[in-house]
């Protein structure tokens, strides 16, 4: 059976990740994601490609901000704030009192410039809230390098060519649920939360999909007949199963090797990036999840096709399975602002809603680890349960019928294999 099921496998794959569907849609959100990244790091670096001088630069600068921001110096370069950056930006002695006005709501942003800056060209910036358009770096940088040029030391012009090489981001408002004590995360969790459920939901569905496409093209074309004189149904379906997981498990990884990428460099052209705190243990959760609700839909899946006749008639039926992984979605902002709620710990542990709930609830922070063991381990217990029920759909008689989905026609397909 194993073997079988091994060959099965791979021919579904090899159908799958060659389809010219399956390339583009794998390419394309890294590359969306990418661009977008550039084009975000792009505004920010626009008043310095638009004008001639630093003069006008900064001129153009404080013109065009809308926020406030501070700055604190540990070398001792920042002698003076620009007059053309008076206005926008705020020389603080300490960082605590820079803190205070930050947290007071008189600035969105601070920078701490490090004792060794000239050496290193380190320098933190803290804000309020996550903000990818925030013009802040650009306001800096500018300061910065109005500073160094006063100097006029050769041996800093690198600084002055690029004064922010190195900046660490950080988010007062949006520090998860264990680094400040309780408060709701927001902003750049919010987002991190959005991005992670959708990706993982996108890819669980259309790998699931996936499967209930390939079974029903068989039955159309009455390649299932020929199918079924040389194999088990249950063989064919564990072979489906597998194979189409390995697909989106690629995709998957794929994805998740580009975000880390962009998670590295991205700062770069977008410092805001610095502060996603995408680490390897959340890496590993996300495969886990992915791996627990492909397991779960794609049996749903295959129960489903083998109950239909062609892919048109599926489609009623499809959105009622899908549904529970659409449900944490209509609930995000709740489950955002309350993730240690019952609504959100339910939704979490519930093995159909789990994967995507609990990645909007890793993304706040402060899961206990017995919500994930126990979430965990209710998803592997509902896989081999629903293995069962579709192994009793996916019978010779059941695949060679050409009859409609109905409910009534389940439940009796079910009775009479039980």
């Amino acid at each position: 059976m194993i073997n079988t099921s091994l060959k099965v496998a791979r021919h579904e794959f090899l159908s799958y990740v060659r389809k010219p569907s399956f390339i583009i849609t794998t390419l394309l959100i890294p590359l969306i994601a990418l661009a977008v990244t550039f084009f975000m790091g792009r505004q920010g670096d626009a008043v310095e490609n638009s004008a001639e001088s630093l003069q006008q630069q900064m001129e153009e600068s404080a013109a065009d901000a809308t926020n406030r921001f501070g700055i604190v110096d540990e070398s001792g370069l920042l002698v003076e704030i620009p007059p053309q950056l008076s206005t926008v930006l705020t020389h603080y002695e300490g960082q605590s009192e820079a803190e205070a006005a930050l947290k007071a709501g008189e600035l969105d942003a601070i920078y701490l410039v490090a004792p060794d800056y000239l050496e290193t060209g380190d320098v933190t910036r803290i804000g309020r809230r996550f903000d990818f358009f925030a013009g802040d770096t650009a306001i800096v940088a500018q300061a910065l390098s109005y500073n160094l040029t006063q100097q006029g030391d050769p041996a800093k012009l690198a600084l002055i060519s690029i004064p922010l090489p190195n900046v660490e981001t950080e988010n007062i408002g949006t520090r998860t649920a264990d680094q400040v004590g309780g408060d709701q995360a927001e902003g750049i969790a919010f987002v991190l939360a959005y991005v992670l459920a959708f990706l993982l939901y996108t890819t669980i569905i259309a790998s699931a999909s996936y499967l209930l496409q390939s079974v029903t093209l068989e039955k159309e074309s009455r390649m299932i007949e020929m199918i079924l004189t040389s194999l088990r149904p249950i063989e064919l379906l564990t072979g489906k199963v597998l194979g189409l997981g390995l697909l989106g498990l690629l995709q998957v990884v794929f994805w998740g090797a580009s975000a880390a990428l962009i998670a590295a460099f991205g700062p770069m052209a977008l410092p805001a990036l610095g502060d996603l705190g995408i680490t390897w243990q959340l890496g590993l959760l996300i495969l886990a999840y992915f791996l627990l609700g492909y397991g779960i839909n794609a049996v749903l899946m295959s129960g489903l096709g083998a109950l239909v006749p062609s892919v048109k008639e599926s489609g009623p039926a499809t959105l009622i399975m899908v549904l529970p992984l659409v449900i944490p979605l209509m609930f995000m902002a709740t489950i955002t602002e309350a993730p240690h709620e019952p609504l959100a710990v339910g939704l979490s542990i519930f093995p159909l809603t789990a994967p995507v709930a609990m990645m909007i609830r890793l993304a706040q922070g402060g899961v206990p680890a017995w919500q994930l063991a126990v979430s965990i381990a209710l998803g592997a217990l509902t896989i081999p349960l629903l293995m069962q029920g579709a192994a009793r759909l996916f019978r010779a008689q059941t695949l060679l019928n050409s009859e409609g989905f109905s409910m009534k026609r389940l439940v009796a397909t079910l009775r009479e294999a039980a």
